[in-house]
């Protein structure tokens, strides 16, 4: 039933809006699910037919979908790394050198970002980038988090979620974790790359997301999720120092109430 109605919506699709990525990857979807499905030896015709029209008239350049075969050893020679001096070492930076942001750092950020999961594999997250020095003043202005060090912020970013990619009530949070899921993965692919950051919060009143809003191109569907300030580093700095808790209070075991 599900086939069926991916059918009847990719056609629906393709009448008002034409090809698009993401109808590449309903075709291979089902591409995939019929040969799946052939290999079980079941036939259902009138679904495999509609399936096979849609292959012939959409010339997919890859497989998009399925399934990898991964190999263990070589899933942990790519994973298995003591990653603790990273995590440690990643610092609130309020104090960054004057020196530009390249553009491609933040876009090869980014591009380590978008492999963080999201509901669904939905990927409804953007992140708006600004290092012209006019464009990161009028960002920053909008947000109270930045007062001491805003103007000496050399790059902004702006992450937002598309709310249209949320359909039932029980969905209504879920922009707040993807877009915190997809933040953390960019604040480190940037500490990866050598560039400093503060996280700048966006909890904020309606008359400040609207102020935001006349400064930059958003959708009114977009939720503004957080900013981040990028720079530079200077051969030395200082941060905050932020203790942490013990361990222990971050984490319990088998913790179920008892009947």
């Amino acid at each position: 039933g599900v086939a069926e109605r991916l059918v009847r919506e990719i056609d629906l699709y393709r009448a008002n809006h034409g090809m698009s990525l993401s109808l590449e990857t309903a075709v291979s979807v089902l591409d995939s699910y019929m040969t799946f499905t052939c290999g079980c030896d079941i036939e259902y015709a009138p679904l495999f037919s509609d399936i096979n029209r849609l292959t012939r008239e959409i010339e997919l350049d890859k497989q998009r979908a399925g399934c990898d075969t991964i190999v263990k050893s070589e899933w942990l020679n790519s994973a298995q790394q003591d990653l603790s001096g990273f995590f440690r070492s990643r610092r609130s930076v309020r104090d960054f050198a004057n020196q530009q942001v390249d553009p491609q750092s933040l876009l090869k950020a980014v591009e380590m970002a978008m492999y963080t999961p999201t509901v669904c594999n939905r990927q409804a997250i953007k992140a708006h980038a600004f290092t012209r020095p006019e464009s990161v003043a009028k960002v920053l202005q909008c947000q109270s988090g930045n007062g001491g060090f805003g103007d000496k912020v050399p790059a902004a970013i702006v992450i937002t979620v598309d709310r249209q990619s949320f359909f039932t009530s029980g969905e209504r949070n879920q922009c707040w974790i993807d877009g915190g899921l997809f933040s953390m993965s960019l604040i480190y692919a940037l500490h990866s790359l050598g560039l400093g950051t503060c996280c700048l919060n966006w909890s904020v009143t309606k008359d400040q997301d609207q102020s935001l809003r006349s400064i930059i191109e958003v959708e009114e569907s977009d939720a503004v999720i957080m900013m981040i300030a990028v720079g530079h580093l200077k051969d030395t700095f200082k941060v905050a120092k932020s203790a942490r808790k013990p361990v222990e209070e971050f984490i319990s075991f088998e913790n179920i109430k008892k009947p």
